[in-house]
C-alpha cells in the first residue's frame, strides 16, 4: 500500500495537479476503510490496488511517450491484478470502456493495442500451465443462468453495497479488535453526491472534466459488473473505488482556496485518527462485555470455497449473540441452526454432497449453550463456547480474545 499510494500520487499529478493530489492523497489514507484494508498483506487481492494505479500509470506515460514497454508493462499488471482476483478484470474492462468513449486518438489506441497484447500473453501463459499441469489442482466451473428479475435485484441493492463499502467490512473490523457500528445512510449519500458532482464536471466541461468522466464510468461500470457477475459480493471485491472517490472529492472542490483545502483534508485525517483511537480505547472494550463468545467452523476434509451460502446460518448464530467466523466455510454442506430455547442453539447437516467421510444428514455438527446471564465476564472467559462434534476431533486453538475451534476429521 505503500508503493501504491507513491504510485497513487504520481498519476494524479499528471492528471489533476500537484495541489491537488496532496489534497486527494490525504483524504485517501483518512478514509476508514483504507487503513482497514491497508493492513491486509497475506490475502490474495491485497497487491490489486498496486496493481490497477501502476497500471493505470504505466498506460498514461505510453500515451505520452512513444515505444512499445510501459503499455506493455500496464498489460502486465493488469494480468497479475486479474491473475490474483479475478473480480479484479472489472477494472481493465472499465479502463477499456472509458477508452471508447472517449476521443480517437493514434497512440492511444497503439497504447491500448500493446496492453492487451501483454495482458493476454501475461495472463494466459501461467493459466494455460496450470491447465496442462493439473496435478494436485481440481478445477470446478460451474455455469448458470441469471434471471432479468434477479439482475434488476442486485442493481437496486448497489447504493447501499457501495455505501458498505467505503465504510470498511465489519469482518475485518472483528480481526483487528475494533468494533464500529456502519453507516450506510451516510456513505450511500457521499457516493451518490460524488457521482452528482462527476456527472456534473462532465455536462458543464469544467476543468478537467475528461479526468471526471473517465472516473465516473470506470467506478459505474465497476460495481455494475461486480453486482450483476459475480453472485456473492464481498467487500473488498470493491476496494478499487475507494482510490476512485478522494479524486472526485478533489474536483469537487477546485474552486476551493488551497489553504482551506489543505486544512480540510487535515481536519479529515486528525478526525479518523481520533474516532480510531475511540474505537479502540473505549468502543471495543464496551462491546466486549455483551458478547457472548465466537465460534469458528473450519473443514480439513476438502479444500472448499468461499461460495457456500451460509448467510442463515450465520444470520441465526448471531441473534443468539455468538460471533462467527467462517476460517474455511464447509463446502457442499447445507447447514440448518435450531434454536432450542433462550440459551441454546444446534447445528445440523440437511444434506450434502460428495464428501469423504460422508456425515447422514441430521447429524449433529456443533451445539451452542449460552451461559448463564448472571456469570461474569471472567468467568465466560475460562468457559469459552463449547462445540459438540461427532466423529470429530476438536482442536481449540486461542486468536486474541476469541477461541476458535478446529473441526478436524477423527478418522479418513
Amino acid at each position: 500500500n505503500l508503493a501504491a499510494v507513491g504510485l497513487y500520487m504520481v498519476l494524479l499529478a499528471r492528471l489533476v495537479g500537484p495541489r491537488r493530489t496532496l489534497l486527494a492523497t490525504l483524504l485517501l489514507v483518512s478514509l476508514p476503510a483504507f487503513s482497514l484494508y491497508a493492513r491486509i498483506a497475506t490475502e490474495n487481492f491485497a497487491l490489486n490496488p498496486l496493481c490497477a494505479v501502476g497500471g493505470t500509470l504505466c498506460l498514461r506515460l505510453g500515451w505520452e511517450r512513444r515505444g512499445w514497454g510501459w503499455p506493455s508493462l500496464a498489460g502486465a499488471l493488469f494480468a497479475l491484478g486479474t491473475y490474483n482476483h479475478l473480480v479484479f478484470v472489472a477494472y481493465p474492462l472499465a479502463l477499456g470502456l472509458a477508452m471508447l468513449c472517449g476521443r480517437w486518438r493514434r497512440q492511444l489506441w497503439r497504447s491500448a493495442a500493446l496492453a492487451l497484447l501483454g495482458f493476454t500473453l501475461c495472463y494466459a501463459v501461467p493459466t494455460g500451465w496450470q491447465l496442462l499441469h493439473p496435478e494436485g489442482q481440481t478445477f470446478v466451473v460451474r455455469a448458470r443462468r441469471i434471471k432479468s428479475r434477479e439482475v434488476l435485484h442486485r442493481l437496486l441493492q448497489t447504493p447501499r453495497a457501495v455505501g458498505e463499502m467505503l465504510h470498511g467490512d465489519m469482518l475485518y473490523f472483528r480481526f483487528a479488535g475494533e468494533v464500529a457500528e456502519p453507516a450506510p445512510p451516510l456513505t450511500v449519500a457521499m457516493g451518490l453526491l460524488c457521482g452528482a458532482i462527476l456527472l456534473a464536471a462532465v455536462v458543464r466541461r469544467a476543468p478537467h472534466w475528461q479526468t471526471a468522466g473517465f472516473l465516473g464510468l470506470t467506478a459505474l461500470f465497476t460495481v455494475l459488473f461486480l453486482q450483476v457477475m459475480v453472485p456473492n459480493n464481498t467487500l473488498h471485491y470493491f476496494l478499487l473505488l475507494v482510490w476512485m472517490l478522494p479524486v472526485a472529492m478533489v474536483l469537487a472542490l477546485r474552486h476551493v482556496r488551497a489553504r482551506l483545502t489543505l486544512a480540510m483534508a487535515l481536519l479529515a485525517l486528525c478526525g479518523n485518527n481520533v474516532r480510531r483511537t475511540y474505537v479502540n480505547m473505549v468502543a471495543s472494550p464496551q462491546a466486549r462485555q455483551g458478547r457472548c463468545g465466537a465460534v469458528a467452523f473450519a473443514d480439513n476434509v476438502v479444500i472448499s470455497s468461499h461460495f457456500t451460502d451460509v448467510r442463515p446460518l450465520y444470520e441465526a448464530l448471531r441473534a443468539r449473540q455468538i460471533e462467527v467466523v467462517w476460517a474455511e466455510p464447509l463446502i457442499g454442506w447445507s447447514l440448518q441452526a435450531l434454536d432450542l430455547g433462550r440459551d441454546a442453539l444446534q447445528v445440523r447437516i440437511v444434506k450434502q454432497d460428495d464428501l469423504r467421510p460422508r456425515p447422514p444428514p441430521g447429524t449433529l455438527i456443533a451445539e451452542y449453550r449460552a451461559p448463564p446471564h448472571e456469570a461474569s465476564t471472567a468467568e465466560w472467559a475460562q468457559a469459552r463456547t463449547r462445540l459438540h462434534l461427532d466423529n470429530f476431533l476438536v482442536r481449540e486453538v486461542s486468536a486474541g480474545s476469541a477461541t476458535e475451534m478446529m473441526a478436524l476429521p477423527s478418522r479418513p
